[in-house]
This record gives structure tokens, sequence and C-alpha cells, in this order.
């Protein structure tokens, strides 16, 4: 069996939260993990355990070097920057199948942009499909404005069904702005299962949230700490709409190990259902026409029998 290949972003901040996840030795049977440390961070933070405990590290300079087995491990990275590119290049080249950054402490909105205007520019990905994810647990959540509403729900439809083979997924809108309701209606009238707009403060405190395999929250930031603050699961960021899947973490702790195992789980699920998405909806079958001969003759009942 072909073990997935995830390439793991990491600098001295989420060091630990890395080696805390792939102390479990069922880890290598899952998948090959490809880590890129920033500053020789990962393998400074492998030799200052204080354990006995081996990690089988494989120092390697190029992709052909990777071992299933193994922590492989490249370490002549600057910054985060660089090692993003390297990853996303490996990826280009077939060597790996989705990536994860926890190379940052924390991440606000401005960050997670940057970030995605980078993969954008990096893959020649298209700008107009591309939404950042929140992900806690079942709940899926995605900043939106009055003005691209639309636009992101249909984004996010496509993503659900790729990413998730939901096939008709259910998507609820959290706006304050009576308008929304006549943006709602025509996706709905569409065929999207779009539903809303809901107030974010009665959708919280009746935990409406959960039959939904996605919330948009338009033009409110405050509104995802009140939404997803009473969810008690791993949490992780995601970016959709690019050829990759690309996972991070918006926060490195000392308990960040489960939000990491819960990002590379996903990553590594979409990464396996985007394929089998392509491969079903590759070849499609035609309509096929068929005429339809005599069949389409026309008894005339108002005239009377001939003799």
């Amino acid at each position: 069996m072909k073990l997935s290949k995830a390439g793991i972003v990491v600098n001295s901040s989420g060091c630990n939260t890395v080696i805390k996840a792939l102390a479990e030795p069922e880890m290598l049977e899952i998948f090959t993990p490809v880590i890129l440390s920033i500053d020789n961070s990962f393998s400074k933070a492998v030799r200052e355990l204080d354990s006995e405990q081996q990690f089988p590290l494989c120092a390697i300079s190029n992709a052909d070097e990777i071992l299933d087995g193994r922590i492989n491990v490249i370490e002549t990275f600057v910054n985060e920057g660089e090692a993003i590119d390297r990853a996303v290049a490996l990826y280009l080249d077939n060597h790996l199948d989705t990536i994860i950054d926890i190379s940052a402490t924390k991440r606000n909105r401005k960050d997670t942009k940057d970030l995605c205007a980078r993969l954008i520019a990096a893959l020649n990905a298209d700008n107009d499909t591309s939404l950042v994810w929140y992900v806690k647990g079942e709940t899926r959540l995605i900043q939106s404005s009055a003005e691209t509403l639309t636009t992101d729900v249909k984004n996010a439809w496509q993503a659900l069904r790729r990413d998730l083979t939901l096939i008709k997924p259910r998507i609820a809108v959290l706006a304050k702005d009576d308008k929304t309701h006549e943006q709602v209606t025509a996706l709905r009238e569409e065929g999207f299962f779009a539903f809303g707009p809901f107030a974010a403060e009665n959708f919280i405190e009746t935990r409406q949230y959960k039959p939904y395999d996605a919330i948009i929250v338009v033009d409110g930031d405050e509104n995802i700490g009140k939404t997803l603050e009473d969810i008690d699961t791993p949490a992780f960021g995601y970016i959709s709409g690019l050829p990759m899947v690309f996972t991070y973490l918006a926060e490195v702790t000392a308990e960040s190990d489960q939000d990491f195992k819960a990002a590379l789980y996903s990553s590594i699920s979409m990464s396996k259902n985007r394929r089998r998405y392509r491969y079903a909806t590759s070849n499609p079958l035609e309509k096929q026409w068929i005429p339809r001969g005599k069949d389409d003759f026309k008894l005339d009942l108002t005239k009377e029998d001939s003799d």
C-alpha cells in the first residue's frame, strides 16, 4: 500500500507539537512525514528530548531520498516563506500529497490572507475560487462579505463536494443584514442548499449549527469566536480552491498536538477524496438521444372508422 506523503513546515515553536504526535509509533504506518524545518529547529528539538525513545530521523537533501517508515527532515530554510515554496515545489513534482504549516505561533486574519496569496502565486491558482476555512470538529466556518457571499457559497459548495464527498452539502449563512435574505433565496432557487440568514447569537445558543456542513459568517469577525467557543474539539485552518490540500494551525500551544493530528488526518482524507472525485468525474457519460421513430404517431379519435 502506498502511503500518503505529508510535508510539514515547522519552526522552533511547533517542533514539540510534531514530536509529540509522531511519538506514537503507528503514525509512520499511516503516512510518510517530510519535515521542512526552519533553522535546523526540528533535529535540535529531538536531540534535546530527555527520553529513551529513538526517533527514526532521516536527513535528506532532495525528494529522491524520501523513505517510508522514516521521519524525513530537510533543514536548509531560513524562514517560513522559503520552506513553503520548497514544499509547493515538491508537491508540483508529485513528491508530496498534502502540506501542513505549523510555523507560526499565532496567525491573525492578515497573516492568513498573506499566506493564501503566497500559495495562489506559487501554484498559479485561481484567486476567485480560494476560501479560508476554520475547522473545529464537524463545524466548518468561513468569513465572507455581502459583496462576495454568492460566489463564496458556490465555491464552498464545490469544495465540500470535492474534498469531503458531500453530494448536497448544507450551508448556513449568519448575517445581520436583511438584504442577505435575497441572496440566499436566489442561491436556493439555483439548487444550492443555502439557509438563513440567521442571527449569530440565537444560532449559537440553540446549537443550530450542528446539522450544517459549513457556516458562512457575513461581515463579522466577532462571530467566529462566539460560534466556536463552546465546541471542545481540535481546531485547524484550511485553504480550499487550491490544486493541493493545504492546512495550517491558527495557533500553536503546548496542547496543539491534537490540533496537528486533526489537520493531518483531514489533509490525508481530503487528498484521497480529491483523487476519487477526479476519477469519478473525469469521463462522464454523454446524454444519449434515441430517435423515437414511429412512436410519435398520434391517434386521432375524432375520425370515424372507414368501411
